[in-house]
């Protein structure tokens, strides 16, 4: 059955999630703002005509509206029964909702995710919120059966967030090796084992390395505490491997960024 909940309720009354798909309409932004007038017109509509349908085979069905996305128009509402109207019931139902419109019943994988914090998103998509006092954002994915998935942590750490903001305003020819020690030193209190802090960490790694900077003596002593398994000087290419662990260099590290700075022209030691 195309249902993302069946829930019973104390009162014994079955509630079931379905999503209806109208191609005449398209999906505009006021369909996200439940105060806009296209939103509580449409709304009150679709109510109507839903719940006036699935009266005819079960005469104490309610129906409530529960949002819209985007396909062409897609109405997730929730169908509240005495008990479960079987799939060729719903269906007879929504294929003769109105003269009006061409509708469709959603089958399960394609049934839009709800959720008071995330919102409705449409299935296999990532809806998205803010980072509590933090850059970046929460991330989730609608699965099957209108389910979210479980939440990836984008946010972004202080500290990392920081270097990320300076990579992008400063003179990185003057102060790569500065802000190379300020990542390693932001590493070993930051649990960079999550999406949006590696993210930002290849982000960071990627601006430096584009840079043509001299690398000296000192440079290549100051990671030299990353032991001889995590810098390397091959020919003329000095490689500093970032480790997001102190453990050891074997196995027990959650990413490694390899920046590799040219030299011939631009390596020398000092």
């Amino acid at each position: 059955m195309s249902t993302i909940t069946s829930l019973t309720t104390q009162d014994n009354r079955e509630r079931q999630n379905y999503a209806v798909a109208v191609s005449e309409l398209s999906f505009t932004d006021d369909l996200n703002n439940s105060s806009s007038s296209l939103y509580k017109n449409l709304s009150k509509e679709f109510k109507i005509l839903l719940r006036d349908a699935y009266k005819k085979v079960q005469p104490d069905a309610e129906v409530t509206i529960l949002g819209f996305t985007n396909g062409s128009v897609i109405i997730l509402h929730e169908l509240v029964t005495p008990v479960p109207l079987t799939n060729e019931e719903i269906n007879s139902q929504i294929q003769n909702l109105s003269p009006k419109y061409t509708t469709k019943l959603l089958p399960d994988d394609e049934i839009p995710c709800q959720d008071k914090t995330y919102g409705i998103k449409n299935y296999n998509n990532f809806a998205e919120t803010p980072c509590q006092n933090q850059a970046g954002v929460m991330k989730r994915r609608c699965g099957k059966n209108g389910t979210y998935e479980e939440e990836l942590d984008f946010c972004v750490s202080q500290e990392i967030n920081n270097i990320l903001k300076a990579v992008n305003s400063t003179n990185l020819e003057n102060n790569f090796s500065n802000l190379l020690q300020q990542l390693s030193n932001a590493t070993d209190v930051v649990n960079v084992n999550t999406p949006g802090n590696i993210e930002a960490v290849v982000t960071i790694l990627t601006q430096i390395s584009k840079v043509n900077a001299t690398v000296n003596e000192t440079d290549m002593e100051r990671h030299r505490n990353y032991g001889s398994c995590t810098r390397s000087i091959d020919k003329e290419i000095f490689i500093v491997r970032i480790f997001f662990s102190s453990e050891d260099c074997r196995e027990h590290f959650y990413y490694k960024a390899i920046l590799k700075i040219e030299s011939s022209a631009s390596f020398r030691k000092a």
